[in-house]
């Protein structure tokens, strides 16, 4: 509860800032180095805090691995605004997206093979490597769409409504992340997939004490950085008092049933942010099957890396009916500035 009441504002300051199309891809590509930044922290961070708070053995092949599939979001993000430009927005979902597939057929290969740990580890890291660059694109670039929703949303309604809008994307995509999330337990627990004793069938360290501290650690600076964020931020594109009196609960899935564009990215976000936590969630028990049954090691490499393929498949069909092209976007913000210089036109009359 506390995550989402600061995560839907959060999510809604970048259609607060401005209109422009080429502003909010800047806005999004920084907003998403950023995170992945953070995610650094988090996903190759967390294995070596927890580890040294737990005084055990660092798991390295995990770390490694999680350190080479966040080095994409960070490396191409800030160039994804001129690829935007060169190839037009939907391509780079479409490119994006092959290449999230083929990523994740070379892991099940490589896997498959054996190419895992020991030296021929770099195998299994290069072919991160080209999931993560997909992966990173096709799930980070997508928060571009969200402010074009809320401008469609205040063309045909009037009302710049992007709070209902981030809260409805912000539901859809926890949902994913919920969904991704138990999806690697219920294969592997289908294809009798046996945790190590005392532990959840995990690589992670396993002492409650080294969770509670790393995370009292990373949430008190994530508080903080929060703080920070909401205090500088400076509002220039928002709804008059007038609107934000008429916004009422019901409102979200009236939207959601008016709006298309909403819709498809609704199921956008709830696809990628499955295939992303599925493959996430995986990782831990892909470096701890040396020991199971075949039917286990593959149900694991299902999870990690053909259930999300397939995911991305469908993304790619999701987007294909994405309507809102670079053009409709300019064309709806300039008839939406018209408007409004009309109205403030008339109050000054």
């Amino acid at each position: 509860m506390c995550y989402t009441l600061t995560n839907v504002p959060y999510g809604a300051l970048n259609a607060s800032l401005t209109r422009d199309t080429d502003e909010i891809a800047k806005l999004t590509t920084t907003r998403m180095v950023m995170a992945n930044i953070a995610g650094f922290f988090v996903y190759t961070g967390a294995p070596i805090v927890l580890g040294l708070f737990d005084g055990g053995k660092l798991p390295w092949d995990l770390i490694g691995y999680n350190f080479i599939g966040n080095i994409p979001g960070i490396l191409f993000m800030p160039f994804i605004p001129y690829v935007h430009k060169a190839i037009g927005k939907k391509n780079v979902f479409y490119c994006a997206g092959v290449i999230g597939i083929i990523g994740f057929l070379m892991i099940y290969a490589f896997s498959k093979f054996g190419l895992v740990t020991n030296d021929r580890g770099w195998a299994m890291l290069l072919a991160n490597f080209v999931k993560s660059t997909g992966m990173s694109i096709s799930t980070g670039y997508m928060w571009v769409l969200v402010p074009e929703v809320i401008s469609y949303a205040e063309y045909t309604t009037g009302r710049r409504i992007a709070g209902i809008v981030n809260a409805l994307t912000g539901l859809f995509f926890k949902a994913g992340f919920a969904i991704g999330g138990v999806i690697p337990q219920w294969v592997a627990g289908f294809a009798g997939y046996k945790s190590a004793e005392g532990g959840g069938g995990s690589s992670l360290p396993h002492n409650s004490g080294a969770w509670i501290k790393f995370i009292l650690c990373y949430g008190t600076l994530g508080f903080l950085l929060f703080v920070y964020c909401f205090t500088q931020t400076k509002e220039r594109v928002v709804m008059d008092e007038k609107e934000a009196e008429n916004v009422k609960v019901s409102d979200l899935w009236v939207e959601f049933i008016r709006n298309g564009p909403l819709r498809v990215i609704a199921f956008y976000f709830i696809t990628g942010f499955c295939a992303m936590n599925c493959t996430n969630t995986a990782v831990s028990y892909f470096y701890d099957m040396a020991g199971q049954k075949p039917a286990a090691q593959e149900a694991v490499r299902w999870s990690i890396a053909l259930i999300p393929a397939i995911l991305f498949v469908i993304m790619i069909i999701i987007i294909a009916m994405y309507s809102l092209t670079d053009d409709k976007i300019e064309e709806i913000n300039k008839e939406i500035e018209k408007r409004n210089h009309k109205t403030d036109d008339a109050e000054l009359a």
